[in-house]
């Protein structure tokens, strides 16, 4: 299974649409594309279902090179992970309900994960009209 990442670039912070089969799963929130926490290079990635006790459940996207960037919840609820894409439920001037949307996120690929099946990230910079702000 393929899911979409689709992206807008900002000065601020890189924002984005998670899709699968068409539908929106949440809106994402990442590092700016620039030096020196870039966001990761658009692409296709094999994502990995991870656990540990610290951070508990997240993703992992299958990269070269020796980071490895995550999916998973604001640090902190506030903080963009470096090498990582938070999935939030609203971009507005702080991102909003990033553990419920992780756990949105974790939910919508549990099927695919269960079926021992790969699940795919294709990273691209969408539309400007489709990636309207809050």
């Amino acid at each position: 299974m393929t899911v979409q990442l689709f992206r807008k670039y900002r000065p601020e912070m890189t924002v984005g649409y998670l899709m699968c089969e068409g539908k929106v799963i949440s809106k994402t929130i990442e590092q700016i594309r620039m030096f020196p926490t870039p966001c990761i290079k658009e692409g296709k990635y094999e994502l990995l279902l991870k656990h540990n006790e610290r951070r508990g459940w997240f993703l992992q996207l299958r990269n070269e090179g020796p980071d490895k960037y995550i999916i998973s919840p604001l640090q902190k609820g506030k903080f963009i992970p470096l090498l990582g894409i938070a999935p939030v439920l609203h971009w507005d001037r702080k991102a909003k309900f990033s553990r419920l949307a992780t756990f949105k996120v974790l939910e919508a690929f549990e099927k695919v994960f269960a079926s021992g099946d790969r699940l795919w990230l294709e990273i691209t910079e969408g539309d400007q009209d489709f990636l309207e702000d809050d």
